[in-house]
């Protein structure tokens, strides 16, 4: 039968170069066995680097992961610079502006058109015939949404304290809205 190899604590330590504490340290932390009798044998060192390898593992998955995040964030702050850059330029019109164009545009839209039958009734009434009538309110109808078309909202935003034309709406802020 073979005799198997046994190591004290300072043969060990040695080996895996640490000293005799560490060994007992990482022994009660269940890294490495002991023998029944307190020696140790060649197997420590198989279960220290089987340690180490885990502990590598485990910190290139750290490190990877911490890496992601920090791409994440360069990118997402890289994203939000050129929004920003897009915004000043005129390039990116906020949503809320979106919405308060339309809106304008629509109040626009509705005070023309409520304004109609009220233009039109004198003038269709004293027509002889279906054509002519047609013709005015067609006529009026056009002139609306002319009026509608050469509306001009404006989108002018505030920047560092000052106002200033988006795009190619500079100096038009407001005109339909008080139009209407």
């Amino acid at each position: 039968m073979k005799e198997k190899l046994e190591f004290t604590v300072a043969q060990i330590a040695d080996l895996l170069g640490m000293s005799s504490r560490r060994v007992q340290q990482l022994v009660s932390e269940g890294t490495i066995r002991k023998s029944a009798h307190g020696s140790y044998d060649a197997s420590v060192v198989t279960d220290y680097v089987r340690h180490l390898q885990q502990k590598a593992r485990g910190a290139t998955v750290a490190t990877s992961t911490l890496n992601n995040e920090r791409e994440r964030l360069t990118a997402a702050r890289a994203d939000i610079a050129v929004m920003e850059m897009e915004e000043r330029r005129g390039d990116l019109v906020l949503s809320k502006d979106v919405e308060a164009g339309w809106v304008a545009i629509l109040a626009l839209l509705r005070t023309r058109l409520l304004a109609i039958p009220d233009q039109l009734a004198p003038a269709v009434m004293g027509q002889k015939s279906r054509a002519a009538a047609r013709d005015i309110i067609r006529d009026s109808l056009r002139l609306a949404l002319e009026d509608l078309a050469e509306a001009e909202i404006g989108t002018d935003v505030e920047i560092d304290g000052r106002r200033k034309p988006r795009g190619d709406n500079a100096g038009r802020a407001g005109d339909a809205t008080a139009a209407a």
